[in-house]
């Protein structure tokens, strides 16, 4: 069996030796002139699984990633934000004999211009252009349209299209619980989204948000089974489903009590 399965992990009676790790650093400049929001980073996430105790299991999952942003102000009522990724995915996993070996690269560059307009009206319109190592060139766009009603409250508007790319481990696992599936296709989508934000008083916030999503080649989990005619276990996986509906709702409240103490609620 697995205990999640959109990692993979399996579960196990015997004891296992877990490590994860993140560190990176991050250089600022131009602040003074063009804000906080103009860096050059770099970061790395590893874990690390190890069950020496119950069946064989080693597992490995490293990124390394580098990324800039720069910011400029085009006037008063404009500002423009551009930047770049780079970022190496790699995983090695020896799960009861069955090893797996993969990796992929994945590089990005992205912009988006914020225009305060008349009307107490704000409009983002942004576009990401990504290549990955294994399934080449996307692009992916958004837009979005604010509205303040007085100082303490707003409505907003958004529209914006994503690329899901299928992890190493749905593509290539090959254990006993799960099997990769090498010809997984991306997760596309378009988002829209209506949502409103007020601050009623000092100490008290609400906000809610509707969004409805529109998936193609959505990524879905088969759970493992065993035939009842052979009796022989056949191992879970991913597939793509063609279209898939999503629709959410969000709606949460922030009260500070006092300099020490905010209570939070949402559903």
């Amino acid at each position: 069996l697995l205990k999640n399965p959109k990692t993979g992990e399996p579960t196990y009676t015997g004891r296992q030796e877990t490590l994860d790790t993140a560190y990176g650093i991050t250089y600022m400049f131009g602040s003074e002139k063009d804000g906080e929001g103009t860096f050059l980073r770099y970061y790395r996430n590893e874990s690390t699984a190890d069950s020496p105790f119950g069946a064989p299991y080693n597992h490995k999952l490293r990124r390394n990633s580098f990324e800039g942003q720069k910011l400029w102000m085009l006037g008063d009522k404009n500002m423009l934000v551009g930047g770049f990724l780079w970022a190496k995915e790699s995983i090695y996993e020896n799960n009861d004999g069955s090893e797996m070996n993969a990796s992929a690269t994945t590089k990005a560059i992205f912009a988006e211009d914020d225009w305060q307009l008349g009307g107490r009206y704000a409009l983002k319109l942004g576009t990401r252009y990504e290549h990955h190592s294994d399934f080449g060139s996307d692009v992916a766009s958004h837009i979005s349209l604010n509205k303040k009603f007085g100082r303490n409250t707003h409505v907003y508007f958004s529209w914006g299209q994503a690329v899901n790319n299928p992890t190493l481990k749905m593509r290539y696992a090959d254990t006993p619980y799960m099997k990769g599936n090498p010809n997984l296709k991306q997760e596309k989508s378009q988002t829209y989204t209506l949502g409103a934000e007020s601050q009623l008083s000092r100490k008290w916030n609400v906000s809610g948000s509707f969004y409805w999503s529109k998936v193609k080649d959505a990524l879905r989990w088969v759970n493992g089974y065993t035939d009842p005619m052979t009796l022989v276990y056949v191992r879970g996986y991913y597939k793509n489903v063609q279209t898939e509906d999503r629709r959410g709702l969000e709606l949460s409240t922030r009260y500070r009590a006092d300099d020490r103490w905010t209570i939070r609620a949402a559903y």
